[in-house]
């Protein structure tokens, strides 16, 4: 018995405090009300069914018996069948709830539920026949080839009674004739097979399956769900351009990394659009929305596997304090979310970007978050040494990874001062303020534009990779760097701006048709700078096998193609040419370096064989030079410091500043 709402133990439990018997009298009868409705609809519509049904055996026995003399029935079989038919009928509708017919959703049924129904309807027929032919062996109340026939009638009935929703929908559908396009599925396999049963019965969705296409060779010329299994993987092509189909869903799961992006890249030689069913248990992970299918994304045509890093449990320093600087950036919030997922005790977000942290601290704090880390965000800038060393010494992180960063070549090119400062100064400062209150790690993001720097960003980049080298010397910090290519979808990048412009209609403007450049996803980049930081013992700079390089014309070429659009024809590809500071290809390597293994097989070690590297205090009186030529000097000289600073080559110093020009 529940307690009265005016108890304590009522408003423990959420209830106004200031509620009245009345108001709880009025809430239960207004409960109870709704119940009785609720009851009485559903009796109401158990009354129907079983109406319905015995309207429709009735009905089928009649017409199978009119069937059975071809002509005017007699009149002693009319009287017989009239007599007969109360005890069939409650035969039938027994035989229904034993089955649970009556309790069944049938706007949403299934082939189990059409199987469960004709397995009543048999049922009950071979009642009726045993029953018409043993207990009544001399006369038969109805004749013996009657009940089979009626039997089949009763049972299609019902079926139509039943499953007269998608019916319906089907006429109006075919009156209606909505715009449709027309569908080719990759594998014929289960979920190939789930895909074109939702399709056909959901015509709204606005797809029409024509075919399959299946490497199984037991699989071809047979039809599923109506469709043929027309081809094997080879014929994507023909039966595109044979069937006019316009999308093309990938459906095989579990295919391996290599044969799908080989499938897919017979699919995009094709005019159709490319869609992607996710797999069962990626949806059931939450991994994958329950959509159909979704749009095919640039890394599904990536020339090569996703690195797969191991699930880390609490890894010693990274279970306690971890700060990010840069947290509201594309690397830097993913960043956030993976070193939350491992569960450290506190989260420290650090960036200028006061929406972007407030945004990534409601999505770490969500309810469905299942996350016992305390989130601390802060809003400061890392380019001013006393606001940084306050923060440091107030949370008193045990791992930093430092993201903050300015990363727009042509940008930096015309604002040396502003990279330098913020890439340099900035980076100085936090490997400062790490090592004076004792972090235990402190892992720093560079850039595959360091290596042999051309750029302002790249110098600045490389600049901060000698700094870790020269503060993990004799410091009880360990520090260590990554060094990784272009991140797609992150902000700024090309992936997002060629999107853009073919969502405007185009151009996409390219800077060379010979460019090339390293891609990999944002998630590989968080992944490779948690595993830097988990094998890092101070100095190292790691890099991520990241494949053969991309040509940025394929890549604009691919992206009209996962539009559903041709290009060169839909959308033109324009050459603008090379922007200061930008090269035609990068590398992950220099020529003074080379690569060494470490515990993963796809993360390497950069060793180099020049010359001892800088010391920190030759490394912090050029710092020193660069902040004030920042805040007084001239912009050439700055530039040729920050060069010399990177222990770059006078011709590329000299390039970057003549680019200016």
């Amino acid at each position: 018995m529940s307690a009265p709402a005016s108890e304590p133990a009522e408003a423990g439990r959420g209830a106004p405090t200031d509620a009245t018997p009345g108001d709880a009298v009025g809430q239960s009868t207004a409960g109870r009300l709704q119940t009785t409705r609720r009851t009485f609809r559903r009796v109401a519509t158990w009354a129907l069914f079983v109406l319905f049904d015995g309207l429709v055996v009735a009905g089928a026995y009649a017409i199978a018996l009119q069937l059975r003399f071809d002509g005017p029935v007699p009149t002693a079989y009319t009287i017989r069948l009239r007599e007969a038919l109360p005890a069939v009928v409650a035969t039938y509708v027994a035989t229904s709830l034993l089955f649970r017919m009556y309790w069944r959703g049938w706007r949403y049924a299934s082939m189990y539920d059409a199987l469960a129904l004709a397995q009543a309807a048999v049922l009950s027929t071979g009642l009726v026949f045993i029953v018409d032919a043993v207990v009544f062996s001399l006369v038969h109340p109805i004749p013996l080839s009657v009940v089979p026939v009626g039997g089949l009638f009763a049972l299609l009935g019902m079926g139509v009674i039943r499953f007269r929703h998608r019916l319906l929908q089907e006429v109006v559908v075919a009156l209606r004739r909505p715009p449709r396009s027309r569908l080719l599925i990759v594998g014929a396999g289960q979920r190939g097979q789930w895909l074109a049963r939702e399709l056909l019965c959901s015509p709204a969705l606005g797809y029409r399956p024509v075919c399959f296409v299946d490497d199984d060779p037991e699989k071809q010329g047979q039809r599923i769900h109506g469709l043929p299994v027309a081809g094997t993987r080879h014929g994507i092509q023909r039966l595109v351009e044979q069937h006019k189909v316009e999308v093309i869903a990938f459906a095989i799961p579990s295919v391996s990394v290599e044969e799908r992006r080989e499938i897919l890249a017979r699919c995009e030689a094709t005019s159709a659009r490319i869609k992607i069913v996710p797999g069962l248990p990626d949806v059931l992970a939450g991994q994958s929305s329950t959509a159909l299918f979704r749009d095919a994304r640039l890394e599904d045509l990536l020339g090569r596997p996703p690195v797969a890093f191991a699930r880390r449990a609490s890894h010693g320093a990274l279970s306690r304090s971890v700060l990010v600087t840069g947290a509201a950036g594309s690397i830097g919030s993913e960043l956030a979310r993976q070193v939350a997922a491992i569960g450290p005790q506190r989260l420290i977000l650090l960036d200028t970007n006061e929406t972007g942290l407030f945004d990534l601290a409601a999505e770490l704090e969500s309810p469905g978050a299942a996350s016992q880390t305390r989130l601390e965000v802060v809003v400061a800038d890392v380019t001013r040494p006393e606001r940084i060393g306050r923060v440091f010494a107030q949370h008193r992180p045990a791992v930093v990874f430092h993201s903050a960063a300015y990363k727009h070549v042509p940008l930096m090119e015309v604002h040396p001062e502003e990279a330098a400062i913020t890439n340099v100064l900035g980076t100085f400062n936090v490997c400062l303020a790490a090592e004076r209150e004792g972090c235990e790690r402190v892992v720093f993001i560079s850039t595959d534009k360091a290596v042999a720097p051309a750029s302002v960003m790249g110098a600045t980049k490389r600049v901060g990779e000698r700094l870790i080298e020269a503060f993990s010397a004799g410091s009880q910090t360990v520090f260590c760097a990554v060094r990784f290519g272009n991140v797609l979808g992150s902000r700024g990048s090309v992936v997002p701006i060629f999107a853009r412009q073919i969502r405007q209609g185009g151009p996409i403007t390219i800077t060379d048709p010979e460019t090339t450049r390293f891609f990999m996803t944002i998630p590989e980049a968080a992944n490779l700078i948690i595993e830097a930081a988990c094998q890092a013992e101070g100095g190292e700079l790691f890099i991520l096998d990241m494949g053969d390089p991309v040509g940025i014309v394929d890549l604009a070429r691919k992206m009209i193609r996962l539009h559903g659009l041709r290009p060169g024809e839909d959308i033109e590809i324009r050459e603008i040419g090379l922007r200061p500071g930008e090269k035609l290809h990068e590398s992950l390597v220099g020529s003074t370096e080379s690569l060494a293994p470490t515990k993963h097989p796809r993360v390497s070690r950069v060793l180099s064989r020049a010359a001892a590297p800088a010391s920190r205090e030759e490394l912090v009186r050029g710092i020193e030079q660069l902040r004030w030529l920042a805040e007084m000097g001239p912009a050439e000289a700055l530039v040729s410091t920050l060069f010399a600073l990177a222990g770059a080559s006078a011709v590329s110093g000299e390039a970057a500043v003549g680019s200016r020009q």
